[in-house]
């Protein structure tokens, strides 16, 4: 089972040295994935966004990653906090803009990673489905 490495603030994780841009699994429904507020206008610097944006469309391949909201005084998620990467999976369909936010689907079964608690540091086993044996560079 592979494992990912990321860095607190950084919306990127590196699986086997390739980088991957991280999503919450907070905005993911079933297959369909919608981030209403990752936008400009929500505060996010243009070139970070930009960055991010641009390498789920090129690359078509993102870490789903389980969090902790919290909840800003409109009643919608202020922020993250990052508890552990769950898996890599294909993505299709990507849309995005400052009206709507980032939206796209799920294209491939979940290929699980290796969970490890970002506050407490513990170790533990994300169960694989027994489809997922493919490399990561399988996916693409």
């Amino acid at each position: 089972m592979k494992k990912a490495i990321g860095q607190r603030g950084s919306w990127f994780a590196k699986v086997d040295d390739e980088k991957f841009p991280c999503v919450h699994k907070y905005w993911l429904k079933k297959l369909e994935y919608h981030d209403p507020y990752v936008r400009e206008s929500d505060g996010f610097p243009a070139s970070k966004l930009n960055e991010f944006i641009d390498a789920i469309r090129t690359g078509q391949r993102v870490i789903l990653t389980d969090d902790t909201p919290h909840m800003g005084p409109e009643g919608y998620p202020a922020g993250f906090t990052r508890k552990a990467y769950v898996a890599v999976y294909q993505v299709e369909e990507v849309r995005f803009d400052e009206t709507d936010g980032l939206r796209f689907r799920q294209a491939t079964a979940p290929c699980a990673l290796m969970r490890e608690s970002t506050q407490r540091r513990d170790m533990r086993a994300a169960t694989a489905k027994p489809d997922c044996k493919q490399n990561l560079t399988g996916l693409a």
